[in-house]
């Protein structure tokens, strides 16, 4: 009795975890929708220019990117849509808000590009900031980060992809990958480990073998 009521309990645990890890965003037909713990799914967005959704750690805001149709900025990867990026509460308390708009000319130390045509925005665990990918080179992207609260932004350093870790040891930090050139090998895929500033930690590696075994390491989902 005791191991079918202990079976039925772990049942139960295992059913309401997986309900509670239900919430999700998709985009259809460039909308964005949020699905629930229960299961249902509402509209956050109307048009056809959204897409991208990224939903914060907390399941309370989503991120994602919009279309300029018409409106094009020339960046190091040549003319691009200018897009934009905005954020939107999941429980349609708020309007969605536009937080930047593509387009700027960053002006730093051995650094001048324009950043436009941005992908794969993401939240940091505390929401506070937005990493996300702009068209700024001609064989990469520029790896950025907004300051919600200010608007600011900062270039974090030219890669292909990156991650910002939600689990684990390194909980915020950021997986980029690079493709240097070398003399020897031609452009190499490299995975690095960055803190939450685009400052590199270590390196991870040049394989996915690698990449999976310090996720594996180090606890990130």
């Amino acid at each position: 009795m005791f191991e079918r009521t202990s079976a039925i309990s772990l049942s139960l645990v295992v059913f309401a975890v997986a309900m509670a890890s239900a919430q999700s965003v998709s985009e259809r037909n460039g909308r964005i929708f949020f699905t629930d713990q229960n299961g249902v799914e509402k509209p956050i967005t109307n048009g056809n220019l959204d897409s991208q959704p990224h939903l914060s750690f907390d399941k309370r805001q989503i991120v994602f990117v919009r279309k300029t149709p018409g409106q094009t900025a020339e960046t190091g990867s040549g003319d691009v849509d200018k897009t934009e990026l905005w954020i939107a509460p999941v429980d349609g308390s708020k309007e969605p808000t536009r937080v930047l708009t593509g387009g700027d000319f960053i002006e730093e130390p051995n650094l001048n590009i324009v950043i436009a045509g941005f992908s794969n925005p993401q939240f940091s665990p505390d929401a506070t900031w937005i990493y996300f990918k702009a068209s700024a080179w001609a064989t990469a992207f520029e790896i950025m980060m907004l300051d919600v609260p200010t608007g600011n932004t900062k270039p974090l350093f030219p890669g292909l992809e990156f991650e910002v870790i939600g689990t684990g040891k390194y909980r915020g930090f950021l997986i980029g990958t690079t493709d240097p050139l070398t003399d020897n090998r031609g452009r190499i895929r490299v995975y690095w480990l960055l803190d939450p500033n685009g400052k590199a930690v270590k390196r991870i590696g040049e394989n996915e073998s690698d990449l999976v075994r310090f996720k594996r390491r180090y606890g990130i989902l």
